[in-house]
């Protein structure tokens, strides 16, 4: 729960490590304290368990010209302590999920972080969690690639790799952290509004009321002097030492870069989401290729990346304008198009910005008639069929409704986990209008084709179409399929 503080002139945001029991919360923040030269209180722990929690205060940073407070906090992660860790996780403008990437402790660190997830989503914006991957450094620790699918499949999530013991990957956690807060701000104005968090005296407090009683506690300083590791700047703020950017002569031929994760705040859409799909994409490893429509892309491992012909803008915020313009109309269609899409104004040398678009790959229609094998049988291909008829037809109503520019056809949509008829191509490029539409035969364009060639092939096709379910509707391409059947077969 970010705040003012007034009176120190600093916007204080609060970072919570989570976890499991041992999977080495308390040791990454004492690294990382160490790095950072502030000191770490632990108001009680029981054989190097956390009772209450640990906690650092650093300053560095900037954000709309005040000094950014982070209060690094970690959680018990005790079963039996459930409810105070509740109480500061509820707390968090963001959470690093420190998790035991040991394969005997692996299965419990994903029920434990499924748990947060339903509580972070729920948020509004929602809370940012960055998977820290700790101890990679052991034999047996669970290969990262399982690591990424088992927590991809439940939510957009940034994972890095650490071993806290020694410190390697812990600082540029936190960082990647700090930004995740900073876009949540960014992304609501009412948080700055919102009553202050508890403070420590009133935790302290708070928890021992749960049932422990407190025997001491450590005073730190509130405040440290910044040091040099790499803070999030917000878009428009400047350091007092950063050198100016020299204007480079224009070049279109120039290659571009996919942004990273560490593009300033403002400049990426959804806010948070946003930044932690670009964390994923940045571990691809994608090479930006020119079009042929001249416009820049990349694809790979997932994802689609492209910045078009018109997506160069003479200044920052000429990108970062139509970008805004261009999250609205993708909020507008809410519902309509895949998860999982990123945009991004990314600035470029001598002040000028370029726009990108990521969009995770999902199947489209087309992808599921490879499914249809021969030795599929006849009624499976009809229903099949009738399925995705009914499918683009939704998809078709709904793009004429809200006048969207995507066209509707097998490669551009098809299905969410829901059942629900998707767009999840490309959107077009900010600026274009949606033509003039009407309701056309999209059905018949096309599957008309491919049902010509199956009944072809497939003398009792037509007979299938004939007997399927009529809660699966579409009788024109039933008809489509007798009268095929006529021209091959009779």
């Amino acid at each position: 729960m970010a705040r003012i503080d007034d009176d120190r002139g600093v916007l204080v945001l609060r970072v919570v490590y989570d976890g499991p029991p041992f999977s080495g919360k308390t040791t990454t923040v004492r690294t990382l304290a160490d790095r950072l030269g502030v000191a770490v209180e632990t108001p009680e722990e029981e054989r190097g368990r956390t009772l209450f929690y640990d906690w650092a205060d650093y300053v560095g940073g900037l954000y709309d010209g005040r000094q950014i407070h982070c209060e690094i906090i970690t959680v018990p992660g005790q079963r039996e302590l459930a409810a105070r860790r509740e109480m500061l996780v509820e707390t968090a403008d963001v959470v690093i999920f420190v998790l035991d990437s040991r394969a005997d402790a692996f299965d419990e660190c994903i029920g434990r972080l499924q748990e947060l997830l339903r509580w972070s989503r729920e948020q509004s914006p929602p809370v940012g969690v960055v998977v820290q991957a700790n101890k990679r450094d052991d034999p047996k620790r669970v290969p990262a690639e399982v690591i990424r699918e088992r927590c991809l499949a439940i939510a957009p999530l940034a994972i890095t790799e650490t071993v806290a013991t020694d410190g390697a990957g812990v600082r540029e956690t936190f960082v990647l952290g700090v930004r995740l807060a900073l876009d949540r701000v960014r992304a609501s104005k009412d948080v700055l509004g919102k009553p202050p968090p508890p403070t420590r005296e009133v935790l302290i407090e708070s928890m021992s009321q749960l049932g422990a009683a407190l025997e001491r506690v450590h005073d730190v300083s509130a405040e440290a002097e910044p040091t040099d590791f790499e803070d999030p700047v917000p878009h428009g703020a400047e350091r007092e030492s950063a050198p100016p950017v020299e204007a480079e002569p224009y070049d279109p031929d120039r290659v571009p870069v996919i942004p990273d994760p560490d593009t300033p705040g403002g400049l990426i859409w959804p806010p948070v989401d946003g930044r932690i799909l670009l964390h994923e994409v940045s571990t691809l490893g994608l090479e930006v290729q020119r079009a042929r429509d001249g416009s820049w892309a990349a694809t790979g491992a997932g994802w689609r990346a492209r910045s078009g012909l018109e997506s160069a803008y003479e200044t920052a915020d000429g990108a970062r304008n139509a970008m805004l313009e261009w999250a609205r109309r993708h909020s507008l269609l809410k519902g309509m198009l895949s998860r999982d899409r990123v945009l991004v104004a990314a600035p470029e040398p001598g002040g000028r910005g370029r726009l990108w678009q990521l969009v995770r790959t999902l199947p489209a229609l087309r992808d599921s008639l490879s499914e249809l094998g021969p030795e599929t049988p006849d009624s499976v291909v009809a229903e099949k069929l009738l399925g995705m008829a009914r499918t683009l037809e939704l998809a078709e109503e709904a793009a004429v409704d809200r006048s969207l520019t995507m066209p509707t056809n097998l490669w551009t949509v098809g299905v969410d986990p829901a059942g629900r008829p998707v767009h999840v191509g490309l959107m077009s490029e900010p600026g274009i209008t949606a033509p003039e539409r009407k309701l056309t035969d999209v059905v018949g364009i096309e599957l008309g084709p491919i049902v010509r060639v199956l009944v072809r092939q497939r003398p009792g096709l037509a007979a299938a179409f004939a007997r399927a379910p009529a809660v699966l509707g579409h009788d024109a391409l039933r008809d489509r399929a007798r009268d095929y059947h006529r021209e091959w077969h009779e």
